[in-house]
C-alpha cells in the first residue's frame, strides 16, 4: 500500500506475459451497441488471441491519441514489464502502461477489468 497527498495505492499484481482471450472496450457498458455503429478505424475495442494476436479497431486511433497518432488494425501484443507493447503489422509499435484492477492478475483471471494506459477497459465477450 502507498500513500500520496492522502490517496491510498494497492500495488498491482506483477504483469510479464499473460496472453489474454476476448474483446475488451472502453465503454463503461460493454454490451451497448452504439460501439458496433461507429465507424471503422474509429471504435474502442481491442481483440487479444491467446497466440499472441490481436486487433485493433481503433483505440489508439480514436481515443488514445495522448500516446500518439497509432495505427488501427491487426498485429501482435506481448506483456512484459506492467507494460502492454502492441507491434502494428503497418510497422508501428506502441507501449503502454497495462495492469489489472486492483490487485487483478490477468495472468491467472481472463474476464478481469485491465488498464492500458490510464483507460479502464471491460471484457466484452
Amino acid at each position: 500500500m502507498m500513500v500520496l497527498d492522502t490517496c491510498r495505492f494497492s500495488r498491482c499484481a506483477k504483469v510479464d506475459g499473460p496472453r489474454l482471450e476476448g474483446i475488451w472496450t472502453s465503454f463503461s457498458d460493454p454490451r451497448d451497441p452504439t460501439i458496433d455503429r461507429l465507424p471503422a478505424g474509429g471504435r474502442p475495442v481491442l481483440h487479444f488471441t491467446r497466440d499472441g494476436r490481436l486487433v485493433d479497431e481503433g483505440v489508439f486511433a480514436a481515443f488514445l491519441t495522448s500516446y500518439g497518432d497509432g495505427p488501427a488494425g491487426p498485429g501482435t501484443y506481448e506483456v512484459r514489464d506492467h507494460s502492454l507493447v502492441l507491434h502494428y503489422a503497418v510497422g508501428h509499435t506502441w507501449q503502454v502502461a497495462f495492469s489489472g484492477m486492483l490487485s487483478g492478475d490477468p495472468a491467472v483471471r481472463n474476464d478481469i477489468i485491465i488498464y492500458i494506459g490510464r483507460g479502464r477497459f471491460n471484457r466484452r465477450k
